[in-house]
Formats: structure tokens, C-alpha cells, sequence
């Protein structure tokens, strides 16, 4: 007597292929998520390139704003500065939108 011929035992293996199968599809995707997720938390943080060096440099190490190893302020001056970061920001977004194209295209192609 095979287990699909046990009474009350309704599965069988063909089932349970399929639900492993599914579980294993689900798994992948979940983790594909959260690899997306991390590579858009990425580029969201693209424009603080400068930022978090100079804010450790300062604020954990103690060195005062004058001496920082990473001053883009005192390399390019404040106007050149800010428009490094408007393009860092302008240029995360281009990429966002791009990957995130990407990653609807997928889905839509998936489904």
C-alpha cells in the first residue's frame, strides 16, 4: 500500500514536490527583496558620501571642522560643494529609477 493509497492520507508526492517547489520560489523572492532593498537603501545614501566621513571625522573623533581629512567645502569651496551634491543627488535618482524599472519589469514579466 503506497502512502496516496492510505486512507486519510491525502497527499502525495506530487504535492509535496510542488509545495517544496513553491516554498523554495518564495524564499528567493523574499531574499531578492531585501537585496533590492539594500541596494536602493544604497543609492538613496549616494549624496552622503561626504557627510558621514566628515560627521565621524568630527563628531567621534573630535577633529575640529578646520582639519578634516574629507572637507569637500574646503577643496572645491561651498557653491562647487553643493552643486557635487545636487548632481549626486540628481544622479542616485536617475539610477533609483532605473533600477526600479528594472525591478518592476521583472515582476511583470515573472507574473
Amino acid at each position: 500500500m503506497t502512502q496516496s493509497e492510505i486512507p486519510g492520507k491525502g497527499t502525495k508526492m506530487s504535492d509535496t514536490l510542488s509545495r517544496v517547489k513553491e516554498s523554495v520560489k518564495r524564499i528567493l523572492m523574499y531574499t531578492a527583496e531585501i537585496i533590492a532593498s539594500i541596494i536602493l537603501l544604497v543609492l538613496v545614501s549616494l549624496p552622503l558620501v561626504f557627510v558621514v566621513p566628515m560627521w565621524i571625522e568630527s563628531v567621534v573623533l573630535g577633529t575640529p571642522i578646520g582639519d578634516l581629512a574629507i572637507n569637500p567645502v574646503q577643496w572645491f569651496g561651498a557653491h562647487l560643494t553643493f552643486w557635487i551634491e545636487v548632481g549626486l543627488a540628481l544622479f542616485s535618482f536617475l539610477l533609483l529609477q532605473a533600477y526600479l524599472v528594472r525591478i518592476d519589469t521583472e515582476e511583470a514579466s515573472n507574473e
